[in-house]
Formats: C-alpha cells, structure tokens, sequence
C-alpha cells in the first residue's frame, strides 16, 4: 500500500504530512507542541485521525560555538530519521512528494535551519522515492489552492477552506461536527498545530490542481502548469 501523493508541511517544531494512498487521506505530524497544552492536543488530534508522533529530540550540550553547530547537526538526523522511518513504508518510485517552499517570514538562522533540514529529508527521502517526483510550491500557491490568498486572509481562513471543500476524512468530519473543540477557548483562533496539519493537506492538494490539473468541487479553479 503506497501513497500516489505526500505532501509536507515542513517547520522545525511542528512538521505534519498528508498521505493519498487509495483515495484515503492519512495525517502524521511529529510535533514539538507547549508543554501545557501537549498531552491534551495530542489526544485531541489522534481522536480526530491524526497519526502524532511523540517527538525524540534529545538534548544536547551548547557549551560553545562547535557544541551549538554539533547538537544543531543531531537535531536535524533526529528529526529527519523519525519522519523517514515513519513514512518510509508508504513511498515507492511512483510517489509524488510535495513540499511547500519557506515563506517570506522566515529569516536569518531560522531560514538556514529550515532550508538545511528540508533538504536533508528530502535526500533521505529519495532513498525510497524519486527524486524527479519531488515538487516544491511556494506559499502563494498553496494559499491559492486553499482559496485563502487574499489580502487579510490568515491561517483560520486556511483551515474554514478545509472545512468547506476539503475532502472527505475523519479530521474533516470531526471539525465540521463540532469545530469549537478545535478552537481555543474564548478566542476565535483554532488550537496550535491544526493549521501545520491541514497545510499538509493543501500542500498535497497543490501537487494535484498544478501538476495533475485537478479541479476542486466548490474552488475557484486555478489554471494548471501543463
């Protein structure tokens, strides 16, 4: 059982992916959430479908220069190993690995750890994937696709699109049935890592409407690359 698509959302503390595999969605995310709100989160997100991940990032000593570039280098083979290990078994040549590229926020060392760690999982993806069916999109495009592109348009906006005219999945049924509970309590924002989870899905729906020409039901169509 091979996935055809796997879109990630790719961060340093709360990366998720979207599996296609048979026209079934499948949600892992390997998430470093706030220590207060962890264990509720992660019963909360494995009830709704979601495969969490309980992160393995030890700790490493920072005692100098050469200490912060070393326990920088462990970090990124944990991180990238439990994600390959975890993914691993659904990859073949055929499957289409869809990555969103980094936005404009991400600046300074944070840029160059993020870029450095999605090119090394990229690499230790390919071990079981192609490397010619690796597709990365930048976040306008996949803001397009999830109809949230608009000026003043946030990442609530991201996860209402995903309610509206996402695809049909336990995550998708249980916010429609009771959103609130994925909200935060007397506020109008939806808990941390819902929006890290659904952007993996529009990730991979991006790889589908540019490269496969896919029109969503109820999207605005957006005009292929073919």
């Amino acid at each position: 059982m091979f996935a055809s698509v796997a879109g990630f959302d790719f961060s340093l503390s709360k990366p998720a992916c979207c599996l296609l595999i048979d026209s079934k969605l499948f949600f892992y995310s390997w998430p470093k959430l706030s220590p207060q709100y962890s264990p509720q989160l992660s019963i909360l997100y494995r009830a709704a479908g979601v495969h969490v991940i309980d992160r393995q990032e030890p700790q490493f000593p920072e005692r100098n220069a050469s200490e912060v570039v070393r326990a920088e280098l462990r970090r990124t083979f944990c991180q990238v190993k439990q994600i390959t290990d975890t993914i691993s078994p659904f990859l073949n040549k055929d499957t289409k690995i869809a990555f969103e590229g980094s936005s404009f926020g991400s600046v300074g060392d944070v840029a160059l750890q993020l870029t450095t760690r999605r090119f090394r999982l990229i690499e230790s993806l390919c071990k079981y994937a192609s490397l010619d069916n690796v597709y990365s999109y930048s976040p306008i495009s996949v803001k397009s696709v999830a109809q949230a592109a608009k000026k003043g348009m946030t990442k609530r906006d991201v996860i209402e699109s995903f309610i509206r005219i996402g695809d049909d999945c336990e995550l998708r049924d249980q916010l429609r049935a009771d959103k609130e509970k994925f909200m935060k309590r007397g506020a109008l924002n939806f808990k941390e890592h819902l929006d890290d989870i659904i952007d993996a899905y529009w990730v991979m729906k991006t790889y589908q409407v540019k490269e496969e020409g896919l029109i969503i039901p109820g999207a605005k169509p957006i005009k292929s690359k073919k």
